[in-house]
């Protein structure tokens, strides 16, 4: 099942995607500066922009999810690439 986040923030530089569930974390809380125990959904993308991992605790657990499109990239939204996330709205 996948759960409805608080918040949802774009981290706005790509991870490394060899990253899993407590990589993903760690980035969350040092370079973020967030609590990935918060129930907020972060997105990271890779370098190339064709795949994105969504990570957001759950009932006591991470759930990890990674989309990949079946053509092209994805768009990173318009923001102030000053800063390391971007807020959804």
């Amino acid at each position: 099942m996948i759960p409805t986040p608080s918040s949802i923030l774009l981290s706005t530089s790509p991870a490394g995607f060899r990253n899993s569930i407590d990589g993903l974390a760690a980035l969350v809380e040092l370079t973020l500066q967030e609590s990935p125990l918060s129930g907020t959904m972060f997105v990271f993308r890779n370098k190339t922009g064709k795949a994105w991992k969504l990570l957001v605790w759950s009932h006591g657990g991470f759930v990890l999810m990674y989309k990949k499109p079946e053509r092209g990239r994805f768009r990173m939204p318009a923001c102030d690439c000053r800063d390391q996330v971007a807020r959804a709205k």
